[in-house]
C-alpha cells in the first residue's frame, strides 16, 4: 500500500544518512495507488534526498501523509536557507538549480525528473517555502480504484 511505500523510502534515507532525523507521521491504512512503484521510489527518493541535502545537518526532515478525499498526500519539509518564494516552481525546470545550490553537487534534475514521474501517474507536485526558512514539497497521487 501507500503507507509501506513511504515508510520503505524514509527507511532507505534513515539508513543511508543515520546521522541526519527523518521523522514519519501517516493517516494512511490500506490505501492504495496504482504505478510503477520503481519510478515512483526514484520521485520520493529525489524528494527526501534534496531534503537531507539542502537542510541544515542537525535539523529534522518531516514526511507525513495522508489521504484527502480520492487522493494520497505525501508531505515532505524541510529547514533551508537562500530559497525565495519566487523561485520554487522554476525549481522543476530541468537544469534549474536553487541559489543557494552553488556548493552542493548537483545536474538540476532531481525535481524536473520528479515533476515528469509524478504527473505520468497522474499526480501533482508542489514545492513551497513558508515562514522560518520551511520548504515544503507535497506529492499527491490519486488512489486506486481496483484495491
Amino acid at each position: 500500500g501507500a503507507d509501506e511505500f513511504v515508510r520503505q523510502q524514509v527507511e532507505a534515507v534513515r539508513w543511508m544518512w543515520p546521522d541526519r532525523n527523518f521523522t514519519l507521521a501517516s493517516s494512511l491504512s490500506g490505501e492504495y495507488i496504482r504505478g510503477e512503484m520503481p519510478l515512483l521510489n526514484t520521485a520520493l527518493f529525489n524528494v527526501l534526498d534534496n531534503a537531507q541535502k539542502y537542510s541544515p545537518a542537525d535539523s529534522t526532515v518531516g514526511v507525513s501523509c495522508r489521504r484527502h478525499d480520492d487522493i494520497v498526500e505525501i508531505i515532505v519539509s524541510n529547514k533551508t536557507k537562500g530559497l525565495d518564494a519566487g523561485e520554487c516552481d522554476s525549481l522543476f525546470d530541468k537544469y534549474r538549480r536553487g541559489g543557494s545550490s552553488h556548493d552542493t553537487p548537483g545536474a538540476g534534475i532531481g525535481l524536473w525528473l520528479v515533476r515528469q514521474i509524478i504527473e505520468q501517474h497522474l499526480g501533482g507536485v508542489h514545492l513551497t517555502s513558508g515562514p522560518d526558512d520551511t520548504v515544503t514539497v507535497t506529492i499527491t497521487l490519486p488512489l486506486n480504484r481496483e484495491e
